[in-house]
């Protein structure tokens, strides 16, 4: 049953003959912190959909990305949670649509889970395009105290012991998970908004007023 189900997930992901009816396809990423007190573990499960532009086939590559979902969250200690973003590391918006569909297209049908962290995906280049922005607070009433993290020094930011364990992306059939919208409320993250909106235009803006609630979830009430 395990291969079967394998298979069908393989057809969503490839499955882009002519057709005008736009396609839709989840995967869960699953993200582990090392931590003084053990491993702690979050996942969020997200849906993409591939929209024929108009007078197009996907067979023709025209088509746009819409996602469904929101950023993973690591409770890492009390009072304290890891947000792996929608954006890539680098700042890609497209990240969470367009990169990961690409990584487990090329991963193959065999592959029901692909690694991203520590382990490198084959083909790939470097590890950090195929990595969320990992971010925390450290004030979790204050979306202005927003601090990113760097995947290979956690504990620069959150303290000795604290390290990124792993990251990990597989195609599913399960729900979107709606679980982000009570912290986004506590931060004071409005939609459609920076997280520091009352700024003068600046060509050195801060990592808050850079990102936006769609950075934490898209496609969704919270």
């Amino acid at each position: 049953m395990r291969r079967l189900s394998i298979l069908i997930m393989a057809g969503l992901f490839f499955a882009v003959s002519g057709c005008d009816a736009d396609k839709r396809t989840r995967y869960k990423m699953t993200v582990t912190v090392e931590t003084p007190s053990g491993p702690k573990t979050g996942y969020a499960v997200r849906e993409v959909r591939f929209i024929p532009k108009s007078g197009t086939f996907f067979g023709e590559g025209g088509y746009t990305w819409k996602l469904r979902g929101e950023a993973v969250q690591i409770d890492v200690a009390p009072g304290k949670t890891v947000f792996a973003l929608l954006r890539s590391q680098q700042g890609d918006l497209d990240y969470a649509a367009s990169t990961i569909w690409d990584v487990l297209k090329r991963s193959g049908p065999s592959h029901d889970k692909v690694e991203l962290w520590p382990r490198v995906p084959e083909g790939s280049g470097d590890a950090p395009l195929y990595l969320p922005m990992f971010v925390t607070f450290h004030d979790n009433s204050n979306a202005k105290t927003v601090q990113q993290l760097m995947p290979n020094d956690f504990a620069a930011v959150l303290g000795s012991g604290y390290q990124l364990k792993s990251v990990s992306v597989e195609a599913v059939f399960d729900r979107v998970t709606i679980t982000i919208g009570d912290r986004l409320h506590r931060l004071g993250i409005q939609r459609g908004r920076e997280l520091d909106s009352h700024f003068e235009p600046t060509p050195t803006p801060t990592l808050a007023q850079q990102l936006r609630s769609y950075d934490f979830t898209r496609g969704l009430n919270p």
